[in-house]
């Protein structure tokens, strides 16, 4: 057998184990949420244990994520700022911008599987 054709079978042997590996069960997203014209979208953002939720300012008048319950605060967010957070349990987040009343949103967060 030539050197050559030795070299592609390793290599065909590679890909296909490369493949066949499972994806794993915990890898992380990042889930997105713009913040423009008063609003948040989505308003409600689904998340598993591990995603990360990623925020950023598209409309020129600055805001604010803050949760309800003190575990994060983005501060002033500017045009094109961006501010993300991981969730360390399962549950709902609600959040608003200190700055404008009625400007809210909420993360659902699951345990992985679920």
């Amino acid at each position: 057998m030539s050197k050559n054709r030795v070299v592609w079978l390793v290599l065909i042997a590679l890909l296909a184990l490369t493949v066949a590996l499972p994806v794993a069960a915990n890898s992380s997203a990042l889930k997105k949420v713009r913040v423009y014209d008063y609003s948040y979208s989505p308003r409600t953002t689904y998340a598993v244990l591990g995603d990360t939720i990623g925020w950023k300012n598209f409309g020129p008048t600055v805001h604010t994520v803050t949760s309800s319950d003190g575990l994060f605060d983005s501060s002033i967010m500017s045009l094109n700022e961006l501010y993300s957070w991981t969730p360390t349990a399962a549950g709902t987040y609600n959040y608003y911008c200190t700055l404008h009343a009625g400007q809210t949103g909420r993360i659902i967060v699951s345990s992985a599987g679920q």
